[in-house]
């Protein structure tokens, strides 16, 4: 039989994995219906005389391909170890690579704020929140041409605080209400990005919020800074 405490630990460890196994499936889902639909275009493109867009749609597939294999790897990678000491350079040059296509044809370019110190996290996790931010903003954007910016707040105390924002057009307050309130409760079948962000940002020990800033979209996300390796000067 069972001791009590054993059951309740197997529980806690069992619905930790089916979160998880709920934000692969989220992730993985986008790419592989990507593969799919741009697929099932070349093949129509390939079939009719004209090839004009046919690169475009192969190099789209195949960003997506390197989505579903960065997935795999870093699923395996959170499985061996725990946290480690992140560059957020780094995992942006990581998107980059990963979201080359859709970067190029929304016109978005991504800065960051030089500022900000090393984080401690997974790796993979922190890629996801901020590749699912990104697609976010370009989805909604509507515009011809959209920055991507990433700033710190302030850095102390063991965390970094930092605001992700872009200069798309504003959403609606209704559209903001609804996000803040899947950032405040958002569960079961609201398996939106925005929700996966604030659950990753949980299981690393940070928060995420929205920011009040009425011309856009920002969020506050707030990481475990990493051991400091030299005298980085405090930003209050």
């Amino acid at each position: 039989m069972i001791e009590k405490g054993v059951s309740s630990r197997m529980k806690v460890y069992n619905g930790t994995i089916i979160r998880e196994l709920e934000r692969c499936h989220h992730d993985i889902q986008e790419p592989i219906r990507n593969i799919s639909n741009f697929l099932e275009l070349i093949k129509i493109q390939i079939s009719s005389v004209g090839l004009d867009n046919l690169d475009s749609y192969i190099d789209f597939a195949l960003d997506s391909i390197r989505v579903l294999d960065g997935l795999n790897r870093d699923i395996l990678t959170n499985r061996r170890g725990g946290t480690s000491r992140i560059d957020l350079r780094n995992i942006l040059d990581d998107i980059r690579k990963l979201l080359r296509t859709q970067l190029e044809r929304a016109n978005c370019r991504i800065i960051m704020d030089d500022r900000i110190p090393d984080i401690s996290g997974r790796h993979h996790d922190i890629l996801r929140i901020l590749k699912n931010l990104i697609e976010n903003s370009m989805k909604y954007s509507q515009k011809d041409k959209l920055t991507v910016s990433i700033s710190l707040i302030s850095n102390g105390n063991g965390n970094v605080s930092i605001m992700f924002s872009d200069d798309g057009l504003p959403p609606s307050l209704e559209t903001k209400k609804l996000i803040e309130g899947l950032l405040l409760n958002g569960k079961g079948s609201e398996k939106l990005g925005v929700v996966i962000c604030r659950e990753l940002m949980e299981y690393n020990d940070g928060t995420i919020s929205l920011m009040r800033q009425e011309n856009n979209l920002s969020y506050n996300l707030t990481f475990r800074e990493a051991p400091r390796l030299d005298n980085v000067p405090i930003i209050p």
